[in-house]
């Protein structure tokens, strides 16, 4: 950009660069609905993210809605409860909560349904369920359920977090960390090659059910979530919707929600976790030994929170850790190979051995002078007597 004065003579050149946003914000999560007869009690866990502005809830008695103009806007705001009124007894609602940004990005939505509960003629106190009640179409007798791992590999279902690839396990398992955040994406030919009938896509995971949104530009659904905060593994399904509630086409895969790894020390019988040890990871280059450099930023070496935990998201790979902490023996473990991006070894360390002789030293010593003082004032008493 150059300005232009009354005598016809230009500035300096100045250049700058326009970002645009287009990245939406995450998937709200624990989207669970508690009905009575004529109402639903909705309750969610915004996003986290700091471009978060507010949340669109959409219902629908017949359908899953798929956008903000689909269904009736029930609520637009920044709250996490909501109580829907008026509803028809023994009737299935569907909620679709989407999130968006500054900007107006929207989430691909997160969708749960409920049925309120038939006419009763003694009060009905609602109870809150355990967990959301999943959103499962009709299976047709012809369905189709494919495993992960038997998908073609222009067919295979794409997973990332900040933008690093997430492998999958040749048995379609799924390696992440508590509540990381996991962009999943599928070419739309795995869906439109499978199913003739179709009306949207969702994935399931822990029994929450979001929508996967349509990416023409790229020809793929997706769908931004965040992973559940217990550890375990969860079965998750893809599974499209026709236009009928019923579904064709399921793809399966397990999310395995893994441990952080932990540095200890043995006490007995029992580990006392080390805290502030430190960590570095190695790799190897070209065959030479180099200590691990993230691509994000992450930190190497890093130091042991209160729970003694570490954590490396590392590419497919061989890899070594060396652990140093005040009062321990350097540890250094044997190389080992990553295959499902997450580190998670549990290190012992032992305390060093001069410790424990300063400890027994001071105790002869302390034991010493206290003899010592004992004999003298022994013989200062044999003294005055004589």
């Amino acid at each position: 950009v150059s300005a232009l004065n009354g005598a016809g003579t230009y500035s300096d050149a100045r250049s700058f660069v326009i970002k645009y946003d287009s990245i939406a914000p995450t998937n709200v999560g624990n989207f669970v609905i508690t009905p009575t007869q004529t109402t639903a009690s909705l309750t969610w866990r915004n996003p986290t993210v700091s471009d978060f502005t507010k949340v669109i809830i959409m219902r629908s008695n017949t359908h899953a809605p798929i956008s903000v103009t689909d269904g009736t806007k029930l609520y637009e705001g920044t709250d996490s409860t909501f109580s829907d009124t008026n509803l028809t007894v023994s009737t299935r609602y569907y909620y679709m909560i989407f999130a968006l940004d500054r900007i107006e990005n929207r989430s691909s939505g997160t969708l749960s349904q409920t049925t309120t509960l038939a006419a009763a003629t003694t009060p009905v106190v609602p109870v809150t369920p355990d967990e959301p009640e999943p959103v499962i179409p009709t299976p047709q007798p012809e369905s189709k359920t494919i495993k992960l791992q038997d998908l073609s590999e222009d067919q295979k279902v794409n997973i990332t977090t900040e933008d690093k690839a997430i492998n999958v396990t040749t048995n379609g398992d799924i390696h992440t960390y508590a509540n990381q955040t996991l962009n999943i994406e599928i070419p739309a030919s795995t869906i439109t090659d499978n199913t003739t009938d179709l009306k949207n896509v969702i994935i399931t995971v822990n029994n929450q059910t979001y929508n996967m949104t349509y990416d023409s530009e790229n020809d793929t659904y997706n769908a931004t979530i965040d992973a559940p905060s217990v550890k375990g593994v969860y079965t998750t399904t893809i599974q499209t919707i026709s236009n009928e509630n019923t579904s064709d086409l399921s793809i399966t895969m397990s999310l395995l929600v893994d441990p952080y790894g932990y540095i200890f020390t043995k006490s007995g019988d029992n580990e006392v976790r080390i805290l502030n040890a430190k960590v570095t990871l190695y790799t190897k280059r070209n065959g030479t030994e180099t200590i691990w450099q993230s691509e994000d930023g992450t930190t190497n070496p890093q130091y042991t929170n209160q729970q003694g935990e570490y954590q490396f998201f590392v590419a497919p790979g061989e890899y070594k850790l060396v652990v140093e902490a005040k009062g321990y023996i350097p540890t250094e473990t044997e190389w080992f190979p990553v295959e499902s991006n997450i580190v998670e070894k549990n290190i012992e360390m032992t305390k060093t051995p001069y410790l424990w002789f300063g400890i027994i030293a001071g105790v002869e010593i302390i034991a010493g002078i206290g003899i010592f003082a004992f004999l003298k004032r022994k013989k200062k008493t044999k003294k005055r007597n004589v």
